[in-house]
């Protein structure tokens, strides 16, 4: 399975459970709302759908995992809860670490899912493609309103009292509703039948309506709504948000527009007498037309029927709680969250797991191949060899490790690419070839490299195929980077002038190399460069004082390698 296959079935995954979640929390925070302000209410349903949208993105990028533990890199550390659905159907692991038999999402049951969410976008970007085509051939068809001038003026005062100067109005026998659509230069779509019905405070009401979606924008912001929606348009709860949405937004334009025309039993008498006389279709997609919202009634019934509204303060506590309740469902959305494990491909089981590499019949590095989809990822820690005074060769372990950049198949060989750390230009390239069970064999691609360091025997030491998280070498020493996080200097002091230093305006330094353990001392201090041995020796005695917190290697402590100049001044 494919990165790309996988972060559209995570977000399905989590989609499923994660948009009624967001509804369910909407609904509660709309009835503590119900006495609020109909713009509030409209931003509830808007921050539902946005946080609908964003919840399973953020599961499918590792967002949650990221914040859980920011300090890891190139290999996944699974810091935050989660439940892994294996798609071989081998087992299911679930955050709580219960293995339990499971065959739910075979690799066929996987593309199935994504062909049909696939299936659900597309119709739904083609229906709204042709929702344009179909606004835009409308408005060529239109022309220009030639009104009495009794209507022209409600038209300019309308336009007036919203403070819009570059709207227009343009007739139409192709719609049956008033209508909205553009953002910058906007247009007002009125049917043809309505010239020879309505009253004047039916075109007041009509010309208020509109003009208060064009002062909110509202047709950018139900494009944007639109493209949100997509990714989750399958699910029944999007459609749901979707109408409140629409619903929300014309009792806002109707407040709107009844405060300006300061009447709102006539407004809505007004809304009423348009409903009767036109066809209550909704305007076609994107334009906004007068009756958006699917239940006219109950609008209605809303206008008159307000009742006491809540105080500022009540209503800055209510949208305190409701911030809160958004804010916890999406901290259940990070505690746990559906991640859907690799397809190991049957010719990468062979080669996955832990291998030691041997050299003189001990272990000299150990890397460790972590098998995703039809690739590997992991690393090996690093080691060099040394002449002894005999003149024989020895292995030594050297600080660090070097993560593996990327692996490919050449016929029966895995090639190895191995990124330097500390040099992310250099990188050795390395061929494995099977020697046995659980033995290989690595050469060194590069043809310059010494004879007798091309070839490497290996022997493995664990051929766990699912996803470890990070391994970590008790023996290793480590460097900041690759997924190592640096030591967090918490206490420090200066060191002092060797006894006998006198001299004014001195000014010096010497470099001394150490290794912060996992329990944040140094340890294994030298000294780098020197300034002198009593100036050294004050240095290594100050350096033994200061404390850290340690590096963290996929959610552990572990020991890192570090060199700090020490600085002797006088003045």
């Amino acid at each position: 399975m494919s990165d790309l296959h996988r972060f559209v079935l995570t977000y399905i995954l989590n989609s499923i459970w994660q948009v009624p979640l967001v509804a369910i929390v909407a609904v509660g925070c709309m009835a503590l709302l119900r006495k609020g302000s109909f713009s509030i209410q409209h931003r509830l349903w808007v921050a539902a759908l946005v946080a609908a949208f964003l919840l399973p993105l953020a599961s499918a990028s590792g967002w949650f995992t990221f914040l859980a533990h920011p300090a890891s890199g190139h290999l996944r550390s699974k810091a935050a809860p989660t439940m892994t659905l294996f798609l071989d159907g081998e087992s299911a692991v679930s955050s709580f670490g219960a293995h339990q038999s499971s065959s739910w999402f075979a690799a066929s049951a996987a593309n199935a899912v994504i062909l049909i969410w696939m299936g659900f976008v597309l119709y739904r970007m083609a229906s709204l493609a042709w929702g344009w085509r179909r606004t835009l051939t409308i408005v060529r068809g239109g022309r220009t309103a030639v009104l009495p001038d009794a209507i022209d003026e409600l038209w300019k005062t309308s336009q007036a009292r919203f403070g819009l100067t570059k709207s227009s109005l343009l007739i139409s026998n192709q719609i049956a509703t008033p209508a909205t659509l553009g953002a910058k230069r906007p247009v007002v779509l009125l049917p043809s039948g309505l010239l020879l019905t309505a009253s004047e405070h039916e075109f007041a009401a009509i010309f208020a309506h509109e003009s208060a979606h064009i002062q909110r924008c509202d047709f950018l912001w139900n494009i944007l709504y639109e493209v949100l929606a997509i990714p989750i348009v399958y699910h029944p709860m999007t459609r749901m948000l979707r109408s409140r949405i629409a619903d929300s937004r014309e009792l806002v334009c109707d407040e709107l527009a009844a405060n300006e025309l300061g009447n709102t039993a006539v407004y809505a008498r007004s809304l009423i007498r348009i409903a009767e006389s036109l066809s209550s279709a909704s305007a076609p997609a994107p334009a906004l037309g007068i009756f958006e919202g699917h239940n006219l009634e109950k609008r209605v019934i809303t206008l008159i029927d307000r009742g006491p509204r809540l105080s500022r303060l009540a209503t800055v506590m209510i949208v305190t709680c409701c911030s809160m309740l958004f804010g916890a469902s999406c901290l259940a959305a990070s505690a746990f969250n559906f991640q859907p494990a690799a397809i190991v491909s049957e010719e990468l089981k062979p080669f996955a797991g832990t291998w030691h590499w041997m050299f003189k019949g001990k272990p000299f590095i150990t890397m460790v191949l972590v098998p995703e989809g039809d690739h590997f990822s992991g690393y090996m820690t690093n080691a060099f060899l040394i002449n002894d005074a005999d003149g024989t060769m020895d292995a030594a372990l050297e600080p660090g490790i070097s993560p593996i950049a990327r692996t490919f198949f050449a016929g029966r060989v895995l090639h190895i690419v191995v990124q330097d750390p500390r040099d992310k230009q250099h990188s050795d390239d390395w061929i494995m070839t099977l020697a046995g069970p659980d033995k290989a064999e690595f050469f060194i691609a590069e043809p310059d490299r010494p004879k007798n360091l091309k070839t490497w025997m290996a022997e493995r030491v664990s051929n766990e195929t699912t996803t470890p998280g990070k391994e970590i070498n008790a023996d290793a020493i480590y460097h900041v980077g690759g997924g190592v996080s640096a030591p967090k200097l918490v206490f420090s002091t200066e060191p002092e002038f060797p006894p006998g230093h006198t001299e004014k305006n001195f000014s010096g330094s010497c470099l001394i190399s150490f290794v912060v353990n996992a329990s944040g001392s140094p340890e294994q201090l030298k000294v780098v460069r020197s300034l002198g041995s009593d100036f050294d020796q004050s240095a290594l005695d100050a350096v033994k004082q200061y404390r850290f917190e340690p590096a963290m290697f996929g959610g552990k402590p572990v020991p890192v390698g570090l060199k700090i100049e020490v600085a002797f001044k006088r003045f």
